[in-house]
């Protein structure tokens, strides 16, 4: 029995080893020559509609086949606008020469602020985070 506890024990170890021995790759992405900054569609970001939008796009011999770009997922508001931002932005293919991929654009509300919006670029995702202005109204205001 203590045997193979033994053996159990020793498999685990080597199992856990070479987990984290091995360097997570990073997923291939497209290369953005020139982003069209998507601005977040007022009416979503006043009804504080937010999410994801996955954005499929073609290459063919490295171009982008601007006929093909379809929105995949999202909401009906935010879809038009991270279609624009495709249609508008020079990208390579990196390593999609004759293939597609999706590309992911994530709407998100900020918490109170100053009414703008940022971007975050990573790989193939667009983050399209904007600040809303909050009407901070309290007891005393109101007299």
């Amino acid at each position: 029995m203590k045997l193979l506890t033994a053996i159990l024990f020793s498999g685990a170890i080597a199992c856990a080893q070479e987990q984290t021995a091995k360097p997570k790759a990073a997923s291939p992405h497209v290369e953005w020559v020139d982003l069209h900054v998507p601005v977040y569609p007022p009416l979503a970001r006043q009804a504080r509609i937010e999410g994801n939008v996955e954005v499929q796009i073609q290459f063919h011999n490295c171009a982008l086949d601007r006929e093909h770009v379809q929105a995949l997922s999202g909401h009906s508001l935010l879809r038009g606008t991270a279609l624009d931002s495709i249609h508008d932005s020079a990208i390579r293919c990196g390593p999609f020469r004759d293939a597609s991929t999706v590309l992911t654009f994530e709407f998100k509300i900020d918490s109170c602020g100053s009414d703008e919006q940022r971007i975050e670029l990573d790989g193939n995702t667009i983050r399209v985070v904007a600040d809303t202005i909050c009407l901070n109204t309290s007891v005393s205001d109101r007299h």
